[in-house]
């Protein structure tokens, strides 16, 4: 959440992270629209490529889940929610992942919440 992509959540654990999480609460009720992902390490391509991606996450948003799958590319992923959700917090959790080369750790660079 803090606007740089080469800063990263990872998740910390042996294995892949499956089932792990991060989570933000807000300052006040908002009305989400979209959600934005950087996912796997931008660092370098060499990083992006040693380390996990989450492949499938689960997004949850007030009382609402979605789960998205998201292909294996170094881009920023916008998820556009057919109507805004009332939501006080986000958590994001990781279903699925893509494996690096290298290192297990599954590595969100960017997460981006917008709406009114």
């Amino acid at each position: 959440f803090d606007g740089q992509s080469t800063t990263s959540w990872q998740e910390g654990v042996d294995g892949d992270g499956i089932g792990q999480y991060m989570g933000i609460g807000f300052d006040r009720e908002y009305q989400v629209q979209v959600v934005t992902f950087m996912l796997g390490n931008h660092r370098s391509d060499d990083w992006y490529a040693r380390n996990n991606t989450p492949k499938t996450l689960s997004i949850s948003l007030g009382a609402q889940t979605f789960q998205v799958s998201f292909p294996k590319e170094k881009t920023e992923f916008a998820v556009v929610l057919s109507s805004p959700v009332a939501a006080t917090d986000i958590r994001i959790t990781i279903d699925d992942v893509y494996r690096g080369t290298q290192y297990s750790d599954t590595i969100i660079a960017e997460v981006g919440v917008y709406g009114n």
